[in-house]
């Protein structure tokens, strides 16, 4: 039988494909990381998002109980380098002991999570003339349906009279995908996502003034400051949809 040898029949065929084959498998390639580049989230698209964390933030009351608030101006430099989408700082002074009892009630969100990954008390502070006397292990707090996970620093500065000013800080990040943390390390994870960082990242400091309040009195003010803003940080929890929030956690880093 008179055998035929197809590669040697098919010959210029054969030798047509295999020249085009290492083509068409780059334009797979090239239009596949196209449409997923084109898929990708931008800032545009998160905007509704940060709009209504603004608006939220607008919201917080002047007054609350006994508690009188002020609004204070943030200083420049800090929102530069921050380039925040919400930072503001309330002064709370207790009506009847308005020069002993104070708090402020700080928060901070911004539209991309890679601002927020040097902004925290250990950071922030210390840089500020603070020194860090203390920092808590995680703690838990309960606010209505919330269970939110943070820290309690102490920081102290020196007067120049003698004696020291004293901070105690209640500090907590909050992620766009429904959780707390006290731990900075979580929000840089974040930010390493290419697309979870535009959904940027929140925090909230209480920050009770000298040492006049004891961890009973500290634990009524916050719920007592915080209630009325559950609002304001539900706006920052739910940021990322239910069905792309296991996506982000195994996306590799950008």
């Amino acid at each position: 039988m008179n055998m035929v040898n197809r590669n040697a029949q098919n010959g210029p065929r054969w030798s047509l494909w295999r020249q085009t084959l290492p083509v068409l498998i780059v334009l797979v390639f090239v239009t596949w990381g196209s449409l997923r580049t084109l898929a990708r989230l931008s800032p545009t698209d998160t905007e509704p998002y940060h709009a209504r964390i603004r608006a939220e933030a607008d919201k917080i009351p002047a007054e609350i109980g006994d508690w009188v608030g002020k609004e204070e101006d943030m200083p420049p430099e800090a929102i530069k380098i921050l380039r925040p989408n919400v930072l503001v700082s309330w002064v709370y002074r207790d009506r009847f002991h308005p020069n002993q009892k104070i708090v402020t009630f700080l928060v901070s969100q911004t539209a991309d999570s890679r601002d927020m990954g040097g902004h925290y008390p250990p950071a922030c502070y210390p840089n500020n003339g603070w020194e860090q006397i203390s920092a808590s292990p995680p703690q838990t707090w309960q606010l209505g349906d919330l269970t939110i996970e943070g820290r309690e620093y102490v920081f102290e500065m020196q007067r120049p009279m003698g004696g020291a000013n004293r901070l105690t800080i209640r500090n907590f990040m909050i992620l766009p995908t429904g959780e707390f943390t006290g731990d900075i390390r979580e929000v840089r994870k974040l930010a390493a996502d290419y697309e979870a960082k535009f959904y940027g990242a929140g925090q909230i400091q209480l920050i009770y003034q000298g040492a006049v309040f004891d961890e009973r009195e500290r634990d009524e003010i916050f719920q007592e400051i915080l209630s009325p803003n559950i609002g304001l940080i539900k706006a920052i929890l739910n940021g990322i949809p239910d069905d792309e929030r296991s996506e982000s956690a195994t996306r590799p880093a950008a």
